[in-house]
């Protein structure tokens, strides 16, 4: 990522423009997951989600923010798609410095893994439009509310 970041500030005006480009990148590698579904790799992303269930139950809760992306990372994994998978972690490594820059996280940590969830479950039953649709609300209204952005043409 060295050559990549020369010359970018990793603050909330760069969060605010990783926004779309974050996005674009993990949608793009769940239709790959999608395109790749297994038994066998649902039963992987299943078992990312139960290990993040264990770890939010077992956490202290004075941290609400969550920049973790074992959900998305796991759907990398599975996605069949290597360099794809390299550029979602490139994006989500600049993605948490931007956001620990400017002292900031997301969202709620326990809603987004609701999030997650229900992502999963249209995922699971082959509801691809679907899950895209909520997967794609989950990216984006969290940061974009947090940085009083336009959202769905309003702001």
């Amino acid at each position: 990522m060295t050559d990549l970041a020369t010359g970018l500030t990793f603050d909330s005006s760069f969060a605010r423009q990783l926004i779309p480009v974050h996005t674009a990148i993990e949608l793009a590698v769940l239709e790959a997951a999608f395109a790749h579904r297994t038994p066998e790799k649902l039963a992987v992303v299943q078992a990312a989600l139960d290990r993040r269930a264990r770890i939010l139950a077992e956490e202290d809760d004075a941290e609400a923010g969550s920049l973790d992306f074992s959900f998305e990372a796991t759907l990398g994994q599975v996605c069949g798609n290597e360099l794809l998978r390299r550029f979602q972690s490139l994006i989500q490594e600049m993605w948490v410095r931007a956001w620990s820059a400017a002292g900031e996280a997301p969202g709620d940590k326990h809603l987004l893994f609701q999030e997650h969830c229900e992502v999963f479950e249209r995922f699971r039953n082959a509801d691809l439009p679907r899950a895209l649709a909520v997967f794609r609300e989950h990216l984006d209204l969290p940061p974009r509310r947090r940085f009083g952005l336009e959202v769905n043409g309003r702001e």
